[in-house]
């Protein structure tokens, strides 16, 4: 019985193969990782997942203060910005922990919030001023 081989398969000569067709090369055995080098790796995912709903969460911003800007433009003092309970193809968004960025950020710009339910939040920007001048006044007394 003749061996098996490429070149008589392909009926071409030894000579015109090119490449290693081994059992290994052509179904490669997947080489063992360290421990450690998985734990990186899962630590490296999540670093990614967070760093993509933190971008997502910084966009919504953005959003609420083009909102913000515009009805200022039309001579208005307040709005109310709603954010998506889901975000499709975003499948770490959590609506809870959004919403908590966006007042967090609001308030540091001296925003009056109130948050209304889970996905909306009431913004006045009327006294802003005032608050920068109170936080001002506070951390210059001492």
């Amino acid at each position: 019985m003749d061996k098996l081989s490429i070149s008589k398969i392909l009926n071409i000569t030894k000579e015109e193969v090119v490449g290693d067709f081994r059992v290994n090369n052509i179904f490669p055995v997947e080489k063992k990782k360290s421990i450690k080098t998985e734990v990186e790796q899962i630590f490296k995912i999540n670093k990614e997942r967070n760093e993509t709903k933190i971008k997502l969460y910084k966009l919504k911003l953005k959003e609420c203060i083009h909102q913000i800007q515009r009805e200022n433009e039309n001579r208005k003092i307040q709005t109310i910005y709603k954010i998506n309970d889901i975000e499709y193809g975003f499948p770490e968004y959590d609506c809870d922990e959004c919403m908590e960025f966006l007042l967090v950020e609001l308030k540091k710009h001296f925003f009056d919030i109130v948050q209304i339910n889970r996905t909306s939040i009431y913004i006045c920007w009327q006294y802003t001023e005032f608050h920068k001048k109170k936080s001002n006044f506070s951390s210059n007394s001492y």
